[in-house]
């Protein structure tokens, strides 16, 4: 049967539907956080886990990664964000980056982070968060951030933050789920674990 115009038109539509889609950072549904206390975020996140692809980029051969969040002391609309790892092992010279980030939507999870010349921030949602059992105050976090590279392309980075150096398997597990729970691919983010044995004391 030949195809007719409107079968067509059907065609194209549907196609474009399914390029914006896969546009749309793999057509996960994940959300920021809300509500959420930046305040209570501040202060250091020791990475567990982070994707192959950005820890082959930025954090190669580097361990005991962590994280510093602070209010700019010149601006406090922002947060200076100080990444930190060591080269080779836990005893090895330090590789620091600092960027500065802001907080998109007031009351949500949903910053926005700039390192060194970049032209535009790159997102950086908070998506799932687990409370500690003693405090009550933030713990464990699952970070999202997710661009459109092209028409049909993007680039996505899943974290896994504690305020500790180790977190039970049973929390672990529980952001992986949630990551796939909301359509993140995790096994093909492929989640590598960050090495924090032997580490540093952080003040």
């Amino acid at each position: 049967q030949p195809l007719t115009i409107t079968m067509i038109y059907t065609i194209t539509i549907l196609l474009l539907i399914a390029i914006s889609c896969k546009a749309e950072c793999g057509g996960s549904n994940a959300t920021a956080l809300t509500p959420f206390n930046l305040t209570e975020y501040l202060g250091i996140w020791y990475q567990i886990a982070v994707t192959k692809g950005f820890e082959e980029v930025f954090e190669r051969d580097l361990y005991c990664v962590y994280a510093n969040y602070t209010i700019n002391p010149s601006d406090n609309s922002k947060v200076v964000v100080t990444n930190t790892g060591y080269k080779g092992g836990a005893d090895g010279p330090k590789d620091v980056a600092v960027g500065s980030a802001t907080q998109a939507v007031p009351n949500t999870a949903e910053l926005e982070v700039t390192f060194g010349n970049a032209p535009t921030p790159s997102p950086y949602w908070g998506i799932k968060m687990i409370d500690s059992t003693t405090t009550g105050q933030y713990d464990i976090v699952l970070i999202w951030s997710c661009e459109n590279t092209g028409p049909v392309t993007y680039g996505e980075t899943l974290w896994i933050l504690s305020r500790e150096r180790e977190i039970s398997t049973a929390d672990y597990q529980t952001m992986v789920d949630y990551a796939y729970s909301v359509n993140i691919n995790v096994a093909a983010l492929n989640l590598t674990n960050t090495e924090q044995k032997n580490c540093k004391p952080v003040y």
